[in-house]
């Protein structure tokens, strides 16, 4: 989400998306996008592609401000968030 709030239905659950917010929803999904303000958000579709030893991932909802950054390949002045939940078990990301 850049700015305004959105509701996302899926899964038989309610989310409400505010500014750095963000959903995953697997292929097929069956959902619903409501803005209940003026909104602007960023929609990027990727074909989900298995990794070996990973569960698919289900439905994702959470907000950017809530997952730690990191410094990319050692780079401090490169930051980056999983926002994707890592599997105990692998690097992967997966939830169940």
């Amino acid at each position: 989400m850049l700015s305004g709030k959105l509701e996302v239905k899926a899964g038989g659950k309610t989310h409400v998306l505010a500014p750095n917010g963000y959903a995953y929803l697997p292929q097929g999904t069956p959902h619903t996008v409501r803005a209940l303000t003026a909104s602007r958000a960023a929609v990027i579709e990727k074909a989900y592609e298995a990794q070996p030893g990973a569960a698919a991932p289900d439905i994702v909802v959470g907000n950017e401000n809530n997952v730690a950054d990191v410094a990319l390949m050692g780079d401090k002045a490169l930051r980056v968030r999983s926002m994707m939940p890592m599997d105990r078990h692998t690097t992967s990301p997966s939830i169940r």
